[in-house]
């Protein structure tokens, strides 16, 4: 009996996959939010699909590192910064680097102006001590 291909679909429209990559990144579908804003980049460096895909590319490092592929979760963070340098780091990476070990690439966010004072504080004392601590942000800053 022969096999039948699937019908292929027509390509989307920038306007649709932009479309598409709002709807998957407010519905937390951040792994084809990723997808979808790569592609548009590809096509034009809009600043609002490079905003999107900063958006996409965090949402999908928590994912990770939820799960524990804390390696993956770091890929992403990175991803994220070498799209957007201008960003600070955020808790959530700031934990995942202490959580991996790597307290070494922790110092330079004290010195960074783009790192906000509440996290420069928290780093400082993880830098410190050498010790992750709960920080009064929701659900705590790392959790051991």
């Amino acid at each position: 009996m022969p096999t039948r291909d699937k019908p292929k679909s027509a390509p989307l429209s920038v306007g649709q996959l932009a479309e598409k990559a709002r709807t998957a990144l407010n519905a937390g579908d951040f792994r084809d939010a990723v997808n979808d804003y790569k592609l548009l980049l590809k096509q034009e460096p809009r600043p609002d699909w490079r905003d999107g895909l900063t958006a996409a590319y965090a949402g999908r490092a928590r994912e990770l590192a939820a799960k524990g592929m804390l390696k993956e979760a770091l890929v992403m963070w990175e991803n994220r910064a070498a799209l957007a340098p201008d960003l600070p780091m955020e808790a959530d990476q700031l934990t995942l680097l202490a959580r991996l070990g790597r307290f070494d690439a922790l110092p330079a966010q004290l010195t960074d102006p783009k790192t906000p004072e509440a996290l420069a504080e928290r780093l400082h004392a993880v830098c410190w001590t050498g010790q992750p601590s709960t920080g009064p942000t929701t659900g705590g800053w790392i959790r051991s």
